[in-house]
């Protein structure tokens, strides 16, 4: 007995049903590689061959130095809330190591220079 040969729609379904189920089950197993990977020192990540300035890695020495202070925070929450790295960087922004990472919170007055008679 033979049996008919499945439709294009059929096997395209099929084989997208497949590539889900075989991504879902290797995603907790690659779930950590990625970060695993990424090396950082003193706010500088190794990529290269050399060691290059990341938001990633100026973010982790940010939460080294704040728990050094006393400050208690996670990188996860200085890394997605605004609010938290910038209250993190109001007590330790002074730091030379977190310079770069709280470069944009100062509160240093700059020149303002009005092209018309301001």
């Amino acid at each position: 007995m033979t049996h008919p040969k499945p439709s294009r729609r059929t096997r395209l379904a099929a084989a997208t049903l497949a590539a889900i189920a075989g991504s879902l089950l290797t995603a907790p197993l690659n779930a950590g590689s990625a970060e695993a990977a990424i090396r950082c020192k003193d706010g500088f990540q190794w990529s290269g061959g050399r060691w290059i300035g990341t938001p990633y890695c100026s973010d982790r020495q940010l939460v080294k130095v704040a728990r050094e202070f006393g400050v208690r925070t996670t990188f996860n929450a200085v890394r997605w809330d605004l609010g938290e790295k910038r209250r993190v960087c109001r007590v330790v922004g002074h730091d030379i190591r977190v310079s770069q990472a709280c470069s944009s919170f100062r509160n240093e007055r700059r020149k303002r220079f009005f092209l018309f008679g301001g």
